[in-house]
């Protein structure tokens, strides 16, 4: 049994084949995956490089990726719950609350294995847009994505007019023009759990 797969030979849905992106260009989305598990983390950054994604950027620890989504000013995080010695739930209320932090609003993924309705209604209630159930496939990460998004998403392009990602920026670095260009485009392609 081969456990090789080619991403131009895996349906997107039932009795369809192309790949996972089928066609559209996600290219210029910035995703930051978050998780203490290495082997998750990589199998996250491989779904998104399938997707055609070019900037993944992983990290260990909620400490660290907070430090990074101050300086990076990610499209899309993903980051897992249950993490030490800061959970990803704490990590997201961090990211909702942050005073430095250019976009509090980025759209966030949450994976767990807990599916309990109290958890989900408490991930929802700290920030998250979406909720993933553990073990994730390419296919369930893909479909957080909504039709709609991915009917436009071989014409939008979230870098579009802006100049070093700077323009329309106050000299103190907040991320306005992104906010409504990128972070309501991405929020609007989540899929809603709630």
């Amino acid at each position: 049994m081969s456990l090789e797969t080619s991403w131009e030979n895996t349906p997107a849905s039932a009795g369809h084949k192309a790949s996972m992106s089928d066609g559209y260009d996600f290219s210029a989305l910035r995703i930051l995956v978050v998780d203490d598990s290495f082997h998750m983390r990589e199998l996250v950054r491989t779904f998104l490089e399938g997707f055609g994604i070019k900037e993944v950027t992983v990290s260990s620890d909620a400490e660290e990726a907070y430090d990074i989504v101050v300086g990076m000013d990610p499209d899309l995080i993903i980051t897992d719950w249950n993490m030490a010695p800061v959970s990803g739930l704490e990590f997201v209320e961090r990211i909702r609350k942050g005073a430095n932090v250019p976009n509090r609003f980025v759209p966030i993924i949450m994976l767990t294995g807990y599916t309990e309705m109290k958890r989900v209604e408490e991930a929802r209630d700290a920030g998250i847009n979406s909720f993933l159930a553990k073990p994730i496939s390419a296919a369930s990460l893909y479909k957080r994505w909504s039709p709609r998004c991915r009917t436009s998403a071989s014409t939008w392009n979230p870098r579009a007019g802006i100049s070093a990602r700077t323009a329309g920026r106050p000299s103190g670095g907040t991320s306005a023009a992104r906010n409504g260009a990128t972070g309501n485009r991405i929020r609007s392609c989540l899929k809603p759990d709630f």
